[in-house]
């Protein structure tokens, strides 16, 4: 049986920003692709994740990627099914807790969705328009 990478984009990315990397691979390997644009949660996410591979013979290697948020996913899934997963990666995500200090200068507009991004206020001290 194929090694399985399960590839879990950014919370507003759709599969396509995988598809560099599905092409790169081919057929070597199964790459089913998770959808984290309809859960509320990271916890949801990972479930409806976790529902692409679940199925697997336990001897088949399984490796989770995620992008952005789809890395928090993947750290849900590992803490989750540690025995199952063979490997991971992030791309663009911190493996650090997040903390009030740390999240500080974080832009946050985006995570509100009443505020479209065009209008939202930047946060970001170099970004701030004068007053």
């Amino acid at each position: 049986m194929k090694p399985v990478l399960l590839l879990i984009p950014g919370r507003f990315n759709t599969a396509d920003i995988w598809q560099p990397v599905v092409e790169r691979l081919g057929t070597q390997v199964d790459v089913p692709i998770a959808d984290p644009l309809t859960q509320q949660s990271i916890s949801a996410m990972a479930s409806d994740a976790w529902r692409l591979v679940a199925d697997l013979p336990s001897h088949t290697p399984l490796v989770v990627a995620g992008f952005l948020i789809g890395g928090y996913v993947a750290i849900e899934l590992l803490a989750a099914h540690r025995d199952q997963v063979h490997a991971a990666a992030f791309v663009d995500t911190s493996a650090k807790v997040e903390t009030a200090e740390s999240t500080r200068w974080a832009p946050r507009p985006w995570y509100d969705s009443s505020v479209p991004p065009s209008r939202a206020p930047s946060t970001r001290p170099c970004c701030r328009k004068p007053a």
